[in-house]
C-alpha cells in the first residue's frame, strides 16, 4: 500500500459510527448466543461490585500496544510493587516475568480468547488474580477455560434510564452492575481500576497505534476492507499517521480512533489522576499527564 498522508487524529470522523455499527452487525448475533449460553453462569457468579477496592492506592492497567515489546516494559514493571490490572493478552506474559495482576479483564466475544487463559500459570495463580468479564459478550468456552475467580459486569451500550436500553435489559436479566468498557480489553482495565477507586492510574500498552506499516496485518484490516469494498484507494481513507506524546510516528486507522474518542472524555471526567506511560500512545489530553514508567515506578512505587 502507498505510503499514507499523515491526518489529524483530533479531526471529527463522520465514519466512526458506521464503523461500530458494522462491529455490532459482525458480532451480535455471537454476542447474544454467548450471553445466552453463560446465564447460569453470571447468575451463579459474583458482581464486579465484590471486588477489594483499592481506594487512593497507585495503579498500573497494562493493554497490549507496541510500546510494551519494543521499550520491554514488562520487565520494567518486574519493579513495581503496588496495584497492577491487565488486559487477557497480557496475563500469562506477566505471570512468566513473576507479575501478578490483581485483575484481568476480557470483553472479547471469540472463543480464541481462551488461549490466554489455558497455561499452567494461570491455574497455579487462580487464588490470587480475579477474572473481570463482561455479561453480553465473553465465550462460553473462554468461561470454562478461565480457572480464576470471575466477576461480572453489564458493558454500557446505551442509556439504561430509557425503558427500551438494551443494558438496561441486560441489568435487569442478571442484577450485575454497569460499567464502562471503551470497547476493547485495555481501556476495560482502566474502567476497572477506577471502579476500585486506584489513584493515580498509570497507563501501559494503551497505545490504539501500530509500528507496522503493512496494513494488512493490523486486526481491523477485513473491517475496512468491507467498508471500501476492497478498493485500495478508498482503504486508505481508514488509516492514518499520527504523532504519539513522545514525538514517535505511528500508524492508526478508524477504530483505534474511535475507541480514543470513547476513552477521552472519560480520562479527563475522572476524578483520579491520569499518566500515560507510553511513548507509542496516541492519548493526548490536558489532563492526562504523560511520563515515563520509571518515572511513575520511582515516583509512585510502595515503600
Amino acid at each position: 500500500m502507498e505510503k499514507l498522508k499523515r491526518r489529524s487524529i483530533c479531526k471529527k470522523i463522520t465514519v466512526a459510527d458506521l464503523v461500530v455499527k458494522l462491529t455490532f452487525e459482525k458480532m451480535y448475533e455471537q454476542w447474544m448466543r454467548n450471553f445466552a449460553q453463560n446465564m447460569n453462569s453470571i447468575l451463579n457468579g459474583k458482581d464486579i461490585k465484590e471486588l477489594p477496592k483499592f481506594n487512593g492506592e497507585p495503579c498500573i492497567i497494562v493493554g497490549a500496544g507496541p510500546s510494551i515489546q519494543k521499550f520491554k516494559l514488562l520487565d520494567q514493571l518486574k519493579e513495581w510493587k503496588g496495584t497492577l490490572i491487565c488486559c487477557d493478552k497480557m496475563l500469562v506474559p506477566l505471570l512468566k516475568r513473576d507479575i501478578t495482576p490483581v485483575a484481568v479483564t476480557t470483553v472479547d466475544g471469540s472463543p480464541l480468547i481462551r488461549r490466554f487463559y489455558n497455561h499452567m500459570l494461570v491455574r497455579k495463580k487462580r487464588k490470587d488474580v480475579r477474572a473481570v468479564f463482561c455479561c453480553q459478550t465473553v465465550h462460553p468456552k473462554v468461561v470454562e477455560t478461565c480457572a480464576l475467580e470471575k466477576y461480572w459486569f453489564v458493558a454500557y451500550w446505551d442509556d439504561p434510564f430509557k425503558m427500551t436500553s438494551l443494558t438496561r435489559t441486560f441489568h435487569l436479566m442478571t442484577g450485575k452492575t454497569i460499567m464502562k468498557t471503551g470497547g476493547n480489553a485495555g481501556a476495560c482495565c482502566f474502567h476497572v481500576a477506577y471502579f476500585l477507586g486506584c489513584d493515580p492510574i498509570g497507563l501501559v500498552g494503551l497505545d490504539y497505534s501500530y509500528l507496522t506499516n503493512d496494513l494488512r496485518k493490523t486486526p481491523y484490516f477485513e473491517t475496512f476492507k468491507i467498508l471500501s469494498k476492497g478498493d485500495p484507494q478508498k482503504m486508505k481513507k481508514y488509516f492514518f499517521r499520527a504523532k504519539t506524546w513522545a514525538g514517535y510516528e505511528v500508524f492508526t486507522d478508524l477504530m483505534f480512533i474511535t475507541y480514543l474518542q470513547m476513552l477521552i472524555p472519560d480520562l479527563e471526567n475522572a476524578k483520579s489522576k491520569i499518566y500515560n506511560l507510553s511513548p507509542l500512545s496516541i492519548i493526548k489530553s490536558k489532563k492526562v499527564n504523560e511520563m515515563q514508567l520509571e518515572g511513575f515506578i520511582r515516583t509512585f512505587n510502595r515503600k
